[in-house]
């Protein structure tokens, strides 16, 4: 057999290269429990969060400011 080989991919803000980051919700009290039932049961989809670097403060709908990097 083989070898298979490992590979680590990291996301990494592309301002600064930090690989930290919170992630925030932001929507209007009202709508809470709609948020409650919906998606993947967090009531949420990461692509709706605020993604925002630990290291820099930069933030994003979705994340779409990070990309993935590192190898082995």
């Amino acid at each position: 057999m083989g070898k298979k080989e490992l590979v680590i991919k990291d996301l990494v803000c592309s301002k600064c290269g930090g690989k930290h980051f919170s992630l925030q919700m932001r929507y209007n009290k009202g709508d809470e429990m709609k948020l409650l039932m919906c998606h993947d049961g967090f009531g949420f989809l990461w692509e709706d969060a605020v993604w925002k670097c630990v290291k820099c403060g930069k933030e994003s709908l979705g994340g779409e400011h990070l990309g993935w990097g590192g190898s082995k």
